[in-house]
């Protein structure tokens, strides 16, 4: 029997200020036994030094950022909240264990970006005036 394990992510963008939280939901039947995120969330240093180190030597990068962080049963399936203290970009996929061993859902990582609570209500505004550029000028 073929089971189909599905993730979601709420609330559903990309972009995030420090100090909000990000929620994984993984469903997929009553064959699962524990159910997971791996991610990078929460280890932006490492990230960095890894990069850094890449950038500086050429060695490809030891992903030492990524670890499993243990979703929470609910009636339907698993979930986590994790906050977002850090800033910086960061990947997560939910993963389950079921009586067949290890299971991934279908699809790629989450992609998250983390920027910093201080430029929440800071952006700028610009405004280009089009009758300055172009052949007539």
């Amino acid at each position: 029997m073929i089971m189909k394990i599905t993730q979601y992510k709420f609330p559903d963008r990309n972009i995030f200020y420090a100090g909000e939280s990000v929620t994984f939901r993984l469903s997929g039947g009553a064959q699962i036994s524990a159910a997971f995120v791996r991610t990078t969330i929460g280890h932006a240093e490492t990230l960095r030094q890894e990069i850094i180190r890449h950038a500086e030597t050429g060695d490809p990068r030891d992903d030492l950022a990524w670890h499993d962080l243990a979703m929470s049963r609910t009636g339907d399936g698993f979930e986590l909240t994790i906050p977002l203290l850090e800033v910086g970009a960061f990947e997560a996929k939910c993963w389950c264990r079921t009586r067949d061993g290890m299971r991934w859902p279908e699809g790629g990582n989450f992609f998250l970006k983390v920027e910093s609570a201080e430029n929440a209500a800071s952006s700028p505004i610009y405004c280009a005036f089009v009758r300055q550029f172009g052949a007539a000028k």
